[in-house]
């Protein structure tokens, strides 16, 4: 019987908290709720900052994969080993964009069609990507 163990690290408003499952695999996730502000209004160059620290932790915890949401940067790039699959800003009521970053070193996506998807939730608000993964 092989055992995993789930690494989960979520931080939301500011919080960070994680989550640890004994076993043998390793898994790391990251899940992010910015507000909305920090890159509308960008003060203190909050949408900057924010980026650098989905960076840095993304490296630093060894994130296999990260959720960030209203993370609303056009210019977001992940650092090398990771790729991002974002929503369209406009796609969705509110103008909410989520972001679905993965370590491309260990997960590679599945290429079919049925593999990959983005819209929104309920039709209107609520922003999501969906892949496949081997």
């Amino acid at each position: 019987m092989r055992r995993q163990t789930l690494t989960l690290i979520i931080l939301i408003g500011g919080c960070l908290q994680s989550r640890l499952i004994s076993g043998e695999g390793v898994l790391n996730m990251l899940q992010w709720k910015t507000s909305w502000e920090c890159f509308d209004w960008n003060q203190n160059h909050c949408a900057d900052n924010a980026a650098a620290l989905a960076n840095d932790w993304l490296v630093q915890y060894d994130i296999d994969f990260a959720n960030l949401m209203q993370f609303r940067s056009e210019d977001f790039t992940p650092p090398t080993g990771w790729v991002g699959l974002s929503t369209e800003r406009d796609a969705c009521e509110g103008e909410d964009k989520t972001t679905l970053v993965f370590n491309d070193q260990r997960w590679s996506k599945l290429e079919s069609p049925a593999a990959h998807s983005t819209g929104c939730l309920d039709g209107q608000v609520g922003p999501y990507v969906l892949q496949a993964f081997k």
